[in-house]
């Protein structure tokens, strides 16, 4: 063989050569793209057939299966799983001859998952310190179908989307139970009332300001304190209005220049109004007597979102917002010597519209603490009021909704708000407001709401335990409910009645407050 025609062989092997590996190439990333593809988490499911491990709590046996839900009480996406739960518990009480439901903890307290359970609403036999391991569970959530024998039928892991909601039920052998959609678009709360702060139903006085304002919008109930003895002071459009503990019209005094809310009341009768550096303090006729400069906290770039009085201590907080940097803090000031302090500063604050648009934390001035809300997370941070110092967090990896562009719509305040400019939220703050009631109890208002508008509270003790959950109407961007001389103070934003709109953004107030409703709380 010469060289040319060896060369000629080796040119045709050469090129057969690439051309089956070509062929190789493709036949691989055929077989890749056209199998079917794995679901996240496929390899910590449970392998069909072997038997689970006894629970002395359950008998496999009493049903034809048992559904058990694995689960970590600080697993965010057990948290995120509750409502699907909740229909899978609801479809038990159903089908009590076709499955029994329990949920089994890796977490060893019982009494956190008791609380857990309580707080989540969620209707099943709960188990704690139950060994993961022994049941070959690596991953929470994950959900086990077992026979009547306790050999795995089948298992699921992690956040089901709908599909796998659906295969739930299937193999289970029920109905499905769909997801549920409130009138506002989003997901509905699907927590149940389990206390009630107040009888909506029974208001004790209705305020209704007798106001010049031909606007409606303009007669907005929206600034008033109260003091001690039950005098209320509401900001009318131009004039605070004074009723007594009765309802009846004490007094009506014009603004004075540079008057401007928010306001709040001591028992004294002393009225304290933010300026442009600081406070200025007014008699109940509005007449000035001081002014106190507050060293920086305040300037004619910020605004004073909220101002509570510690009375107990002769104490103020104010919470300050300067979209200029941005900036939010919170401030105390001691009303005997004015020297201020600053209590919280928000991480990472964004710009927003306060009257309009969420992203402000809150707080509430208790008995014994000071508790400040979080902006972006389900989290209360607790100060002792004597001294300061951070005594404990409440957190929960609850997540706010999403929000959407139709919420710009405001048809009661005849507003369409612009998300472009200069918007950062993609998410509602899972908490809205903070207060403190008269029987020593923290409200946490969450962002979200039922299909009737109400605002879902989370309620709890004044040690940050867990009581119950409550539905209330509420403003969405103020924190503007006053729980005082055992009494509930709040505009009316529609109690005792239903909200008619069938979608309404989670931003609007659920009915125009032209009044103020007392409640005996």
């Amino acid at each position: 063989m010469n060289l040319n025609r060896f060369k000629q062989y080796l040119d045709v092997v050469t090129n057969v050569l690439v051309v089956l590996l070509i062929l190789a190439a493709f036949a691989v990333g055929a077989r890749q793209y056209f199998r079917p593809k794995e679901r996240p988490f496929d390899n910590a499911r449970l392998s069909v057939g072997t038997a689970f491990p006894a629970i002395p709590e359950l008998n496999y046996g009493r049903t034809p299966k048992t559904v058990l839900l694995a689960l970590n009480v600080y697993c965010k996406y057990c948290i995120e799983s509750i409502p699907f739960y909740q229909r899978l518990a609801q479809a038990q009480k159903e089908n009590e001859s076709s499955f029994q439901l329990a949920a089994i903890f890796l977490n060893k307290g019982a009494d956190e998952v008791s609380d857990f359970v309580r707080e989540k609403q969620l209707s099943v036999v709960a188990m704690p310190n139950v060994d993961f391991s022994s049941a070959r569970i690596s991953t929470t959530p994950t959900i086990a179908l077992l026979d009547n024998s306790g050999k795995v039928l089948n298992s699921w892991v992690g956040e089901l989307d709908e599909e796998r909601e659906k295969e739930v039920f299937t193999a289970i052998g029920v109905p499905y139970k769909p997801r549920t959609e409130s009138p506002s678009g989003t997901s509905a709360i699907n927590k149940k009332k389990t206390i009630d702060l107040f009888d909506e139903y029974k208001p004790l006085l209705t305020i209704e300001p007798r106001t010049s304002a031909d606007d409606r919008e303009k007669r907005f109930v929206t600034f008033f304190d109260v003091d001690s003895q039950g005098n209320l002071y509401l900001l009318d459009l131009h004039s605070l209005l004074v009723y007594d503990s009765q309802g009846h019209l004490s007094s009506s005094q014009p603004y004075p220049k540079g008057f401007k809310p928010p306001i709040c009341v001591s028992d004294g009768g002393k009225i304290y109004s933010p300026t442009e550096t600081g406070l200025s303090v007014y008699n109940a006729a509005l007449v000035k007597e001081q002014d106190i400069p507050l060293n920086g906290a305040i300037t004619p770039q910020s605004r004073v979102l909220k101002m509570t009085l510690d009375r107990a201590r002769d104490q103020l907080y104010l919470q300050v917002y300067d979209e200029s940097k941005p900036s939010q803090k919170l401030f105390r000031v001691d009303l005997g010597t004015f020297q201020t302090k600053e209590m919280f500063d928000l991480k990472n604050p964004v710009r927003f519209h306060p009257n309009y648009t969420p992203g402000a934390f809150d707080f509430a001035v208790g008995s014994r603490y000071l508790y400040v809300s979080d902006m972006r997370e389900y989290k209360v941070f607790m100060y002792s009021l004597e001294g300061g110092s951070l005594i404990k967090t409440l957190s929960r990896p609850d997540r706010g909704l999403p929000i959407r562009p139709e919420d710009a719509d405001l048809p009661f305040r005849k507003v369409q708000i612009d998300f472009k400019d200069g918007f950062q939220l993609r998410d509602y703050p899972p908490i809205a407001h903070l207060s403190f009631s008269n029987k020593k109890r923290l409200l946490v208002w969450s962002s979200g709401r039922d299909a009737s508008h109400r605002q879902l509270v989370d309620v709890y003790d004044e040690e940050l335990r867990f009581i119950g959950a409550d539905f209330k109407y509420a403003h969405p961007s103020m924190s503007n409910y006053v729980f005082a001389n055992g009494r509930v103070y709040a505009p009316d934003y529609g109690f005792g009645r239903e909200v008619s709109r069938s979608r309404l953004s989670p931003l609007e107030v659920p009915m125009i407050p032209l009044s103020i409703k007392v409640f005996s709380e």
